[in-house]
């Protein structure tokens, strides 16, 4: 019984990976052969290279979901944010809190995430293969989900946003994930 209540809600893929670390991320492979089989289809053999492209995308995208995390609590150290969130797009702050809106500062708040990972995520500048200044410097972070994944970020322009940047019309940036 108590395997069952583990699992907290979500689709028939979500009941299926419950028991796994990351059902839609790495695990995701494992979770769709043991959905076929339930089913009864048979899935043609992933290549090495295929299946290294799916552990990456899922690194990728859970490294976006920290860098969410670490912009949201920046947010909320800054309880004037808030109240910019709701006169600037008219956000409540309970809103910010649910969607987990936060606030890039002009520090370098993604230290201590995986390098590579980072690098590829679109989350920093890479020049040469060596990593540069963070993208969303300065900005409101606004994270878009799927499955409970950040799958991108748009930062909008506040105060702190370089002026290179303001004077070059940037006034938002948006980052993909793969």
């Amino acid at each position: 019984m108590e395997r069952y209540q583990k699992w907290e809600g979500g689709d028939v893929l979500d009941w299926i990976g419950r028991d796994f670390n990351d059902a839609r991320g790495s695990d995701f492979p494992k979770v769709i052969r043991i959905a076929a089989e339930l089913a009864g289809v048979e899935l043609a053999e992933l290549t090495e290279k295929e299946l290294e492209a799916a552990k990456e995308k899922a690194e990728i995208h859970n490294l976006v979901s920290e860098s969410v995390e670490i912009y949201h609590k920046n947010l909320t150290q800054k309880p004037e944010l808030y109240d910019y969130i709701m006169e600037k797009w008219a956000i409540t702050p309970e809103t910010v809190d649910l969607l987990k809106i936060g606030y890039s500062t002009t520090d370098k708040d993604l230290n201590g995430l995986e390098e590579t990972t980072l690098q590829k995520s679109g989350l920093v500048y890479v020049n040469d293969g060596k990593m540069g200044g963070e993208v969303f410097n300065g900005r409101i972070i606004f994270p878009y989900w799927n499955n409970g994944k950040a799958v991108y970020l748009i930062g909008r322009e506040t105060s702190e946003t370089t002026a290179i940047e303001s004077e070059r019309g940037m006034k938002y940036k948006k980052t993909f994930s793969p």
